[in-house]
């Protein structure tokens, strides 16, 4: 199916789910994302396995597991957060101007419809022999997917640390977890933004705390963004972060909600932590490392730049 976005995109991903899973669809291709993509209705049924939705034209639901395989295609597209972290992202450099060019001499297709009871004889013999090893786990974490993780990533891993691979002609193999454990957000313009803005706070204040109204005087501090300059930074980020909000331009109240929706979360070691409360409930916060837990004094108390 082609790639919608835009205003009622989740509403026709959703129709589009219902139909697919009643009529017992089991492999969903999006195909041509532009831009960034980004869907909590999907990244919901990747997580939970399963759907709970109204079905279209009447007041009857669809609940039931999604036994569905999802892949999307893009030329440089790429992901939100939450969806970088769902997806094992494979990427295809041909090396040249026109791909569509060249020639092959087979068909992939039917190549492996060719030889499915082979791929599906090898891939179980490579699974029991793991099994039958009784390695211990490898690899970081279960990336969210425990029974893949147990079932492929695990015998991957141990593929490729017995030197299997390199035997069988394939060379060094690494985790194919890879984009989800350490690339999940680097193509996520908010997140980047967000790193941009707890970057240049952090220069700016000299580390000690500020409320949103401090911040907010960055913004009309000057009129050019130089992203060389902490406080370009800092109305650089805002600016985007604003847009993605859907807000104009930046208010007090607004860099506090900015700062409160993020706060605790890390990006790149750092995150923004909530440094204490004046009497009149006037937030303070600052940058702080990702394992600091805060001084959690009232605000009157914090050192003030």
């Amino acid at each position: 199916m082609p790639y919608v976005d835009g205003a009622g995109a989740e509403a026709e991903t959703v129709k589009k789910l219902v139909a697919m899973l009643i009529s017992g669809e089991t492999f969903w291709l999006v195909d041509n994302v532009v831009g960034t993509w980004k869907s909590p209705v999907i990244a919901s049924l990747l997580s939970d396995g399963a759907l709970s939705e109204r079905i279209l034209g009447g007041n009857q639901w669809y609940r039931g597991d999604a036994r569905l395989m999802v892949c999307a295609t893009g030329n440089n597209a790429s992901l939100d957060r939450d969806l970088g972290r769902r997806f094992i992202r494979v990427r295809i450099d041909t090396g040249v101007e026109t791909p569509q060019t060249r020639d092959f001499n087979f068909d992939p297709v039917d190549k492996a419809l060719a030889m499915r009871i082979e791929i599906a004889a090898a891939v179980l013999s490579l699974i029991r022999a793991y099994w039958d090893a009784n390695a211990s786990a490898a690899g970081v974490g279960d990336c969210g997917f425990a029974e893949w993780t147990r079932l492929v990533r695990q015998c991957i891993l141990w593929l490729g640390a017995t030197g299997l691979t390199e035997q069988a002609g394939l060379g060094k193999i690494g985790d194919p977890a890879w984009s989800i454990l350490q690339e999940a957000s680097e193509d996520d313009p908010e997140t980047s933004a967000h790193l941009m803005l707890m970057t240049g706070l952090f220069d700016v204040f000299a580390g000690v705390s500020f409320r949103a109204k401090d911040v907010l005087n960055l913004w009309g501090a000057g009129e050019r963004a130089d992203t060389d300059d902490p406080a370009g930074m800092v109305r650089e980020a805002l600016g985007a972060l604003m847009r993605q909000l859907g807000q104009g331009g930046p208010t007090a109240i607004g860099i506090g909600r900015v700062l409160q929706h993020r706060r605790d979360r890390v990006v790149n070691g750092m995150c923004f932590r909530l440094a204490g409360t004046d009497r009149n409930g006037v937030k303070a916060w600052c940058v702080a490392a990702a394992g600091d837990a805060g001084t959690g004094r009232s605000y009157p108390d914090l050192k003030r730049p």
